[in-house]
């Protein structure tokens, strides 16, 4: 009986355990042979700076600490450590290893992989021409603490185990329904930093503080609309009776740091842990932030409400994002994607539940984002909405603000597929003044001719009972 044995640090020997004298098979001389042949180690091939420091053909070896094998959407291909490291802080001790569609290893496994290192989308990883395994393997996670010290301070854990062993906060859970991520931060939510100083270079300097306080956790996957979702409290997947909060927490979060992307640009390649398919993975959330019952009456007599609305569209076009398309950028614009509701059914269940959340809220003055572009006529999405929330509550109820009737422009709020919108109670406020719009080039496009912002919609409104007024913008 033949076995390998790890001696020293790193070398493989091949032990005879019994006195038999059959002698073993020659794939597997060959297997061991291999196994006991000179490697580059991963430390070296990663070296201390932002790329690799070695690429071409080599040999290296290591334990896995991250199995992300198989077709998309996984990352096909595994995560590579070396178990004892150069003791250099600077240089990481782990690598991608992409392995095309195949599945061939197990966590904890001790393999030599041949193959070819390089960048790739600012990651370094081998692509395997051969992959053997010599044995299995342990890997103790590395401690990495936020907020970071630099921008590029995680690039030494590239490919790593690591532990995150502070309590940290959801900050961020916009993507998580798209891409199945979360983002975190240490010592509480961060702030949009002109909520809480003035805009300039307090601001800014704030904003980059922030910038070194996150960290994205993400799922296994590269797909958008995961199912399920795992990222829900106690370990459990998100449900609507399990789901996750801003303020929500996790403590000694342990998983293989990557620097890849979502599977989409909407999410590009940034640094990631990923506790799925890592050596010993948790994450753990706790509730820490828990609903109110109800919101905190605002002093004051009139309720003024900001609502996103998450594309709706009256106009479907099907599951597809291929032409021909049914939607407009705008009144008379080129055709778009619709990108609401993909068909009538899908609408049945999305309206309902937007006019019970808007009547929960019964504002006097309501802001609309991701409204359909659609201009304001019967059929249009906020005559749509507003006619329904007439249905469910009284004729004249509530009424809209025609922006382009009002300031004498087509497309006045702009020609992207969704706009902002007004909708207000005529028997508590009436609009004053002239409605406002800034469109111009130096505001939608922020100074460098990409478009960054949306059209932004003011209107004065009088409040009927005191005569009180007040200017509501949407942005």
């Amino acid at each position: 009986m033949w076995a390998l044995f790890r001696a020293g640090l790193l070398s493989t020997v091949l032990v005879m355990l019994t006195a038999s004298t059959q002698t073993p098979s020659v794939n597997y001389l060959a297997w061991a042979a291999a196994c006991a042949l000179p490697y580059t180690p991963i430390y070296q091939i990663q070296g201390p700076g932002p790329t690799a420091a070695i690429t071409g053909s080599l040999a290296t070896r290591g334990v896995v600490v991250g199995d992300f094998e198989g077709p998309w959407p996984a990352l096909r291909g595994f995560y590579l450590q070396d178990p004892e490291g150069d003791g250099n802080p600077a240089t990481s001790d782990g690598i991608f290893v992409f392995n095309g569609d195949k599945n061939s290893v197990a966590l904890g496994d001790l393999v030599r992989v041949l193959g070819r290192a390089e960048e790739f989308e600012g990651q370094t990883q081998i692509s395997a021409a051969s992959i053997t395994r010599c044995g299995t393997g342990t890997v103790s996670p590395a401690e990495v603490k936020l907020p970071f010290a630099s921008a590029d301070y995680l690039e030494r854990y590239e490919g790593m185990l690591v532990r995150l062993p502070q309590t940290l906060y959801v900050t961020e859970h916009f993507q998580l329904g798209r891409f199945g991520q979360v983002v975190l931060s240490a010592g509480g939510r961060l702030m949009q930093p002109t909520n809480i100083t003035t805009p300039g270079a307090a601001a800014n300097a704030l904003q980059a503080q922030n910038d070194l306080n996150r960290i994205i956790l993400d799922d296994a996957l590269q797909n958008q609309n995961p199912d399920p979702i795992v990222f829900g409290r106690g370990g459990e997947s998100l449900s609507a009776n399990n789901t996750l909060r801003g303020g929500d927490t996790a403590t000694s979060i342990v998983g293989v740091l990557t620097f890849t992307w979502a599977g989409h640009q909407a999410s590009g390649n940034a640094y990631r842990v990923r506790p799925i398919g890592a050596l010993n993975g948790s994450a753990h959330f706790v509730a820490a932030n828990p609903r109110p019952a109800a919101p905190a009456k605002p002093e004051g007599g009139l309720r003024v409400v900001g609502f996103n609305l998450l594309n709706f569209f009256t106009t479907f076009d099907g599951a597809g994002s291929s032409p021909p398309f049914a939607c407009s950028l705008g009144v008379g614009g080129p055709p778009t994607n619709c990108r609401g509701a993909d068909d009538a059914a899908e609408f049945a269940r999305q309206w309902p539940k937007t006019i019970a959340a808007i009547l929960a809220l019964n504002p006097d003055v309501l802001g609309l984002q991701e409204l359909a572009n659609d201009g304001y006529g019967p059929g249009s999405a906020i005559a749509t909405l507003v006619r329904k929330l007439n249905d469910a509550t009284a004729p004249g109820q509530y009424a809209f603000i025609d922006v382009d009737a009002a300031t004498g422009q087509l497309n006045a709020l702009g020609s992207d597929a969704i706009k902002v919108g007004l909708i207000y109670q005529p028997g508590r406020v009436t609009p004053i003044g002239r409605t406002t719009v800034l469109n111009t080039p130096e505001f939608i496009n922020a100074g460098d001719g990409v478009p960054r912002n949306r059209a932004s919609l003011a209107q004065a409104f009088q409040q009927n009972s005191t005569g009180a007024r007040l200017i509501v913008n949407v942005n």
